[in-house]
């Protein structure tokens, strides 16, 4: 009969104790042997590295636990099979009765298909990273999930992810976005825009100054012209400062957007040929002309930015008629249109369900506020935008603004 492994502990005579893996097999009814025959090994080191391992592990839940952020590990099929503390603080329950269940279960439908049809689409290289809406908890929140895929040993696809609680977060951009909480900033933004509105004069009486060739008068024109709505911007955002709404008035969007034109070309100039054209029969639509102007631009540079070296983008302004299956935040009714189109590459149903999501942006240079505030002013304007885009293809993004009553 054979005892063991069990660990003995042996004091050498420098003072050091030294650890043996023993193993005791009973030979004492062998004829021959008549004793214990002991298997000893010198496994020190190797039970110093595992008291470490053990440390070290210990250490580390501790730091799971702790963690601000809820921790997940998941299997193939999305069902979790570790969940940290926090995440089941976000779901109100003990964070073992998630076991086994996952985003499938806990999110909500649209947004499960939206991460779905995006995770199959995803190629497991680098992190993931979406928002979620709860469906099982006390009270709806949202969680942004991120997910890393790490390749397993026996070449199995898990998932290892954190969900961060960013409902407070959101609705402080929600409210930011509508302009409605600058509350700290505001006395920084005034400050900034006035300093800014004095460099943009310096800019703009050292160009007064240049004896310009006639080959560019043009050129310094819109650069001019680019000063001058520069500079009211900057009265929008000392104006933000204080309270009170945008200066909303009735205007022929046509002629606002025509004389936009020329500023828009010097933008686009090096990366498309720009194209621009209004179908409007005298139309007046009642919006902030800065704002209107900020939101086309906006549309503008995004397209630029969507054609490559060379491609066109095309403006065009029309009247049109909706009825009730138009744009979300449009009733029926007589609207004008604002269509920016280009021939670049399109965009993957993926990224158009999130385009004006705050935050979230393909550019690495971006940050994802330009749609989402675009989105907001005009819905403000009681109107809507609408997308239309084709991999490859190009995109639209169509603007609708109700026609003012006059």
């Amino acid at each position: 009969m054979t005892k063991g492994p069990a660990d003995l502990r042996m004091l050498r005579g420098d003072g050091e104790w030294l650890t043996f893996e023993a193993l005791f097999t009973d030979y004492r009814t062998d004829p021959i042997v008549r004793g214990v025959v002991l298997n000893a090994r010198n496994v020190t080191d190797r039970r110093r590295v595992e008291a470490s391992e053990r440390a070290n592990q210990t250490i580390f839940n501790a730091l799971v636990e702790m963690a601000p952020v809820g921790i997940f590990l998941a299997d193939g099929d999305g069902n979790w099979t570790y969940t940290n503390s926090r995440i089941g603080n976000d779901f109100d329950t003990d964070s073992a009765e998630l076991l086994g269940t996952g985003w499938h279960e806990l999110f909500h439908e649209a947004d499960v298909e939206r991460l779905l049809t995006e995770l199959a689409g995803w190629d497991g290289q680098g992190r993931y990273v979406t928002e979620l809406r709860t469906r099982h908890a006390s009270r709806p929140r949202e969680l942004r999930l991120t997910v890393s895929r790490p390749r397993s040993t026996d070449g199995e696809l898990g998932a290892v992810g954190t969900l961060e609680d960013v409902t407070s977060r959101r609705g402080l951009d929600e409210m930011l976005l509508d302009g409605a909480a600058l509350g700290s900033v505001a006395g920084v933004v005034g400050s900034a825009a006035h300093d800014l509105h004095n460099l943009l004069a310096s800019i703009g009486f050292q160009i007064g100054l240049l004896d310009t060739p006639d080959d560019s008068v043009e050129r310094v024109s819109a650069a001019n012209e680019a000063i001058d709505r520069a500079c009211d911007i900057t009265h929008d955002l000392m104006a933000m400062s204080r309270p009170g709404r945008g200066r909303v008035t009735a205007l022929a969007v046509g002629d606002v957007i025509e004389g936009l034109s020329d500023m828009l070309r010097v933008l686009v100039e090096h990366a498309a040929e720009l194209h621009f054209s209004a179908d409007v029969d005298g139309a007046l639509v009642a919006v902030d002309r800065s704002g209107l102007e900020r939101v086309v631009t906006n549309l503008v540079v995004n397209a630029r930015d969507a054609v490559g070296s060379r491609g066109t983008i095309s403006i065009s302004v029309t009247e049109t008629t909706l009825d009730d299956d138009g744009p979300e935040n449009c009733a029926a009714g007589d609207y004008v249109a604002i269509s920016v189109e280009d021939d670049g590459c399109g965009m993957p149903d993926a990224v158009l369900a999130r385009m004006f999501e705050p935050y979230f942006t393909t550019k690495e240079d971006g940050n994802g506020i330009g749609l989402a505030a675009s989105l907001r002013t005009i819905r403000g304007w009681g109107g809507d935008i609408d997308v239309a885009s084709v991999e490859g293809e190009g995109t639209t993004m169509t603007v609708y603004l109700p026609i003012a009553e006059c």
